[in-house]
Formats: structure tokens, sequence, C-alpha cells
């Protein structure tokens, strides 16, 4: 082998050490992105359709719970709040809408609170016909003197 060819592939050898540095390199970018991102966008969905809250989404909140059904024109809509341990106040608005058009319109709403750690509501909404419809609560769950603001909503169609 003469000292040409040795040259050769000693550079050969440097340049895949090059490569495979710059490989793991971008491998461990990735997953160190994909790592810090992850949890955020894991924690960000729901079990179901009808359910709501993740344990870490509210500092008061347990679980929102919210549903819609459609039986001869009248929607039945429902919904509860439940705060965690040591809730005094549950104070809610439930908003019911209906997509037209690209946008939501209106409905009905109605406001239910309790002095305990769980709130519920039900309401019969008449003369419906079928599409899709929003049903959204917001208000507030009270704990320690704390008042944490709430919003979580449905799409169904119905």
């Amino acid at each position: 082998m003469s000292a040409g060819e040795n040259q050769a592939g000693i550079f050969f050898l440097k340049g895949r050490k090059k490569m495979k540095k710059r490989i793991l390199a971008t491998i461990l970018c990735i997953c160190v992105v994909t790592g810090a991102v992850g949890v955020p966008i894991a924690q960000a969905g729901w079990a179901d359709a009808d359910t709501a809250a993740p344990p870490s989404r509210w500092t008061n909140t347990s679980l929102i719970t919210l549903n819609m059904s459609l039986n001869n024109g009248t929607i039945t809509s429902s919904g509860q709040v439940v705060g965690k341990t040591g809730t005094t106040r549950i104070s809610v608005i439930f908003t019911l809408e209906k997509l037209v058009g690209g946008r939501y319109v209106y409905v009905d709403s109605w406001s239910a609170s309790s002095s305990s750690m769980i709130c519920s509501s039900t309401r019969d909404t008449k003369n419906c016909t079928s599409g899709t419809y929003k049903l959204t609560v917001a208000g507030t769950v009270t704990k320690d003197n704390y008042a944490e603001p709430i919003e979580d909503w449905l799409v169904k169609n119905l």
C-alpha cells in the first residue's frame, strides 16, 4: 500500500467520524426538542369527546363533563363541574350555540352554581334542528379563597 493510499484512507475515516458525530448530535437535538414539547402536547388531549380536564389542567377543578342530545326537536344539554376536595363554591354559565355558515350562532344560555364541590345542570332547548352544536361552560371554581377561572366546551353533530 502506498503512502498516498494510506492518507486517503485516514481522511476517509476522519470524514466518517465527523459524519457520525453530526448525525448523533442531530438525533440528540431532536430528542431534546421532542422531549420538551411532547409533555405539553400529551397533556393537551382529552380522554374522550365528552370529558375534559386532564389532572394538571386546573388547580381547583377535577373534572368537567358535558353532553348534548337531540330528540324530537329538543336538545337536552347537561354539564357537571367537579371541584377538588375543599372546593367551597362553583359558579358557571352554560352557552349553547349552533354552527351556521361557518360561525357559531347563539341558541341558549343559563347559569348554575353550587356551594359544594359538585355543580350539575341539565336544560332542554326546544325548536332545534339537526346540525353541529357547541356547548360551552365558563365560570369559577373557588377553593382556599382562590376563584379559578375555567372554560371548556363540547362540539357535537346532532
